[in-house]
């Protein structure tokens, strides 16, 4: 589960990344603000996940 959490942020952070490029060559900008915001959502998303995990497994050990 960890690897699996830390593998989608990986991407997510492929999507700022993809995101941050459109938009420095590119004409059209919206297609990049909407790659740009979802990474960021989806890794906000992911760290509160991997936050969750971590302290489910304290709690058992």
């Amino acid at each position: 589960m960890k690897f699996f959490l830390l593998f989608k942020l990986v991407i997510s952070q492929l999507l700022i990344m993809l995101g941050a490029f459109l938009f420095m060559m590119t004409e059209s900008k919206y297609v990049a603000k909407c790659l740009l915001i979802a990474g960021l959502i989806s890794s906000i998303y992911i760290v509160i996940q991997f936050i969750i995990y971590s302290r489910r497994n304290v709690k058992y050990q």
